[in-house]
């Protein structure tokens, strides 16, 4: 979503660069991993849509249920703490290796919860289902990205700072504003016009 020089005949500024995370595994493990072990049931996280099937995903016994609820809270945090370390997107970020990866939050990939716990307890065809029930955005037309159809609205939030729509599987309307460069989105948000312009407009706060 870039090009080199303006083009009058093309609304989309030429230097207008922008990521939509649409496929967040480090999101959508931690999701399905709180419904299919009925963890952290405080923490105001919205109803999921499509709802998660757990399928045989039971919760380890190598830990008490205590102990996974912290885990997982503690990963839910430094998840959302991520973006904010995040360094700046360019195509060229992608491809550093992880092998990069220090003590402190590697700047390009953001923390999974199976990179610290693995796979125990989590019914990987499950979780394979429910991220295949999810929307398809790759399959419209160009014209009908939602970027390109709120285009009016998206423009003001690029020029105050914003680089990337992060799309969560959020049940009905949701916008949060995390950091000046990142906006989360439910799909039903990013993909009902008016919602997505509201969204576009939200002031930053914070996922708790």
């Amino acid at each position: 979503m870039q090009s080199l020089y303006p083009d009058p005949s093309n609304p989309w500024p030429h230097d207008m660069l922008l990521r939509i995370e649409d496929q967040n595994a480090h999101l959508t493990e931690l999701l399905f991993v709180r419904a299919a072990w009925g963890l952290a049931p405080d923490i105001p996280v919205p109803e999921l849509d499509p709802r998660v099937m757990p399928g045989e995903s039971r919760m380890p016994d190598t830990a008490t249920r205590e102990e996974w609820d912290r885990r997982w809270r503690q990963q839910w945090a430094k998840t959302w703490l991520w973006y904010d370390y995040e360094e700046p997107w360019t195509p060229e970020a992608g491809l550093q290796s992880i092998a990069e990866k220090s003590e402190a939050m590697n700047p390009y990939f953001p923390p999974r919860w199976t990179d610290d716990y693995g796979w125990d307890g989590i019914d990987r065809e499950a979780l394979d289902d429910w991220v295949g029930s999810m929307p398809d955005p790759h399959q419209l037309r160009l014209e009908d990205e939602p970027e390109r159809r709120n285009l009016d609205d998206l423009i003001p939030a690029w020029k105050s700072g914003l680089d990337t729509i992060v799309v969560v599987p959020f049940a009905g309307y949701f916008a949060k504003r995390i950091t000046t460069r990142h906006l989360v989105v439910s799909s039903m948000t990013r993909n009902d016009p008016a919602s997505y312009a509201l969204a576009l407009g939200v002031p930053m706060t914070s996922i708790d």
